[in-house]
């Protein structure tokens, strides 16, 4: 059995929240093909612990970005 390699990349953007960064993690599907993967990340205060929230196959578009961070903290889900 031979072993699957995926690869990826990310960025991480500050947001309104503090220790708050919304990203996305880049990764190839099928034939190649780009798949973009939001995620939100929480780091602690004092940098014990981060929170990590993983969205497969979204990523909103720049203009909703805010407001989906919003929701995400609003519902308490970090």
């Amino acid at each position: 059995m031979s072993a699957r390699k995926i690869t990826f990349f990310t960025g991480l953007q500050r947001t309104d929240y503090a220790g708050v960064y919304i990203g996305n993690v880049v990764t190839f599907g099928q034939g190649g093909s780009k798949v973009r993967n939001g995620v939100i990340v929480q780091f602690s205060t004092d940098a014990g612990r981060m929170t990590l929230r993983y969205f497969p196959a979204y990523y909103p578009f720049p203009k909703d970005r805010a407001a989906f961070v919003a929701s995400i903290v609003g519902r308490g889900l970090l």
